[in-house]
């Protein structure tokens, strides 16, 4: 968490967009909004993506792999 707060900031805004079906997994999408203070003192304001696969494992659910797109 250390990391990403270092790279992007603090999260500000998360709002969850749509999940996407495939066959053997589940993509799960939010839009993420991130704010810090550039070198200059200004604010900055990003958008990124983020995505959640799950899939299920003996009939439990699992998550497989997450990350910023």
């Amino acid at each position: 968490m250390n990391q990403s707060r270092t790279q992007f900031g603090t999260l500000r805004k998360f709002r969850f967009l749509t999940s996407l079906q495939t066959p053997a997994v589940r993509n799960l999408i939010w839009k993420t909004e991130f704010q810090r203070k550039g070198s200059d003192g200004r604010r900055i304001t990003q958008a990124l993506l983020f995505r959640l696969v799950t899939g299920t494992l003996d009939g439990r659910p699992v998550v497989l792999s997450f990350g910023f797109l």
